[in-house]
């Protein structure tokens, strides 16, 4: 019966041991953590400490150290924004150069489809622009000749001014001196 008891014995104290070096690493840990906090305390002491002697704790002193503590505050948070939208920004980045190498490759493949479907437009653009080239010579003769009967009509128009002219001139004289169509009769 004895010889039952040992191995179950043995193995509760191992437990035993093992849960005491648990507990001994947790006493560790917590007086490392008590510790910090025992310099973290005494630093905010010291902190408290200066500002007391600083400030001698009259309302105008308390008002700016309240000041102090708000600037401070407000300046950490600006720091965890800008932080915050540097790796918004850094998202925003990579996402951005994706997007853009993707429509990118998507615009040269359209690219090429176009060019592909110019190449089988080009004999048409090229059978059109003879024709234009053709109606523009048309229309160049046809200013030319145009322009030779707009002179021709031109100088026309000068003649009958001036032979208009004339005959007024002739009218007038005629009605000036009195010589009507009987006295033409006589000559």
């Amino acid at each position: 019966m004895e010889s039952q008891l040992v191995p179950q014995i043995e193995r509760k104290l191992r437990r035993w041991i093992s849960s005491l070096r648990d507990i001994e690493n947790l006493a560790s840990d917590l007086e490392q953590q008590a510790t910090e906090l025992e310099n973290e305390c005494s630093s905010k002491k010291s902190l408290l400490q200066i500002l007391q002697e600083d400030f001698n704790y009259d309302r105008n002193d308390l008002r700016t150290f309240t000041s102090i503590q708000r600037d401070y505050a407000a300046e950490t948070y600006i720091k965890q924004l800008e932080n915050t939208l540097e790796v918004i920004m850094n998202k925003y980045r990579k996402l951005a150069q994706n997007q853009l190498s993707s429509s990118c490759q998507v615009l040269k493949d359209q690219i090429k489809e176009q060019f592909k479907s110019c190449n089988a437009c080009r004999s048409t653009i090229e059978q059109k622009s003879s024709i234009i080239n053709k109606l523009i010579e048309m229309m160049d003769e046809f200013l030319l000749d145009g322009n030779e009967v707009t002179n021709i009509l031109v100088e026309e128009n000068m003649f009958l001014k001036t032979e208009n002219a004339t005959l007024r001139k002739i009218v007038s004289a005629i009605e000036r001196y009195g010589i009507r169509e009987d006295n033409n009769n006589n000559f």
